[in-house]
């Protein structure tokens, strides 16, 4: 078993992997390697399980979950309204923005048109603060920056290019990049996905 999740141990949290699980605990390894006795909550996407170490050797750790956990639901794959919703930006990005209806005669539809405009302006400024934390991150640990040098590198490809798209969806905003640049980067997006 190998299930990405976050431990938080008092004010420290980290990045673990889960290697087993049973409703009444699990078997983490995980850089903080708190004490025998430490109180922590391991969080899988909006799951959370609250527990205490109870055994600890070297970078691994066993949990005792305070009360059952559904396991079905830990080894589900993450499909949080949030990830269906980025899902659905970057279709909207790929497909060249919003899609146009019948919504010119109708004043509700325009207006729910624009919030919705504002609500993808406002979830892919989310989106990109997010993977800017991760980004960051990841280009501060030299063994990830050894092992996953040109991952890392399509990252902030992908980064400029997510920063260039939401500055020419935000109407207000002074960063519009010119279509020179708009275009470099679908050249260099292609080139790193192999295309």
């Amino acid at each position: 078993m190998f299930l990405a999740a976050v431990m938080r141990a008092g004010r420290e949290q980290a990045p673990v992997k889960v290697r087993n699980m049973s409703p009444n605990g699990a078997m983490v390894d995980t850089p903080l390697a708190p004490a025998r006795g430490t109180s922590v909550d391991l969080m899988r996407g909006p799951l959370i399980a609250r527990g205490t170490v109870i055994w600890s050797s070297g970078n691994r750790v066993g949990l005792r979950f305070s009360s059952e956990v559904a396991v079905k639901e830990w080894l589900a794959p993450p499909t949080a309204v949030h990830q269906q919703r980025v899902d659905e930006i970057v279709a909207l990005v790929k497909a060249g923005g919003l899609p146009q209806g019948d919504l010119a005669s109708d004043d509700r539809a325009a207006s729910r048109e624009a919030r919705t405009h504002e609500q993808l302006v406002d979830d892919l400024a989310a989106t990109i603060r997010l993977l800017s934390d991760l980004e960051d991150d990841l280009a501060s640990c030299d063994e990830t920056l050894s092992r996953h040098g040109m991952k890392l590198q399509n990252l902030d490809i992908a980064m400029q290019m997510l920063r260039a798209v939401a500055a020419e969806l935000m109407p207000s905003s002074n960063e519009r990049v010119s279509l020179a640049k708009l275009e470099d980067l679908r050249v260099t997006c292609a080139k790193a996905l192999g295309t």
